[in-house]
């Protein structure tokens, strides 16, 4: 009889305590939740017309020597496509043979760098950035005195790839080694909120 008695009483206890937490839940009136999901949907907007600042460094590396930085600053805007490019034409030897010997000429080649980027706002004032670079590049040959010049040598790379990035960060997100020269490429970001 006292163990009945006794599980009765816990029971009884148990839907007691769940009952006052369940009633202690407030129930938010519509008005304020329409008032919420408008701040929400004002930010997201905000963050959507906020101009951004992109700065990419492309760098090159000997050994622990830095021989090459290049940067590149873009404005993009959220839910925009933004590109730069940065192209030379070089002139690249060559020699003709013919009936009446050797002819050099030369013809042209374009290298440089190509950047594309798009940027998408995420909550908690981060942005997933898409960034596409790539870059051609003439490496000059080297010749010992009184040899001929060795034709010249082309290097080239291409990334693409997304970034969650907040204001203000710095990101080096790729590194390359060229199979000849041994030299390193990196590339870092940088994002910035322009207010």
């Amino acid at each position: 009889m006292m163990r009945t008695w006794l599980r009765r009483t816990c029971v009884i206890s148990a839907i007691g305590i769940y009952g006052s937490t369940l009633a202690a839940v407030p129930v938010l009136p519509e008005p304020v939740l329409a008032a919420a999901a408008q701040r929400a949907a004002d930010q997201a907007e905000a963050a959507a017309q906020t101009p951004l600042k992109l700065t990419v460094v492309i760098t090159r590396h000997q050994g622990e020597r830095e021989v090459a930085r290049l940067p590149y600053e873009l404005s993009v805007y959220p839910g925009q496509n933004t590109s730069l490019s940065m192209q030379l034409e070089v002139p690249v030897p060559t020699v003709t043979t013919g009936p009446s010997g050797e002819a050099a000429s030369h013809q042209y080649r374009r290298v440089g760098t190509t950047i594309s980027a798009g940027a998408t706002p995420l909550s908690g004032g981060r942005f997933e950035v898409q960034l596409s670079v790539s870059e051609s590049r003439v490496v000059e040959p080297s010749a010992s005195a009184g040899e001929r010049p060795a034709l010249s040598r082309f290097s080239s790379f291409q990334s693409s790839t997304p970034l969650l990035l907040a204001d203000g960060q710095t990101l080096q997100y790729m590194a390359a080694t060229d199979p000849v020269s041994g030299e390193v490429a990196r590339i870092s970001v940088t994002l910035n909120v322009i207010k």
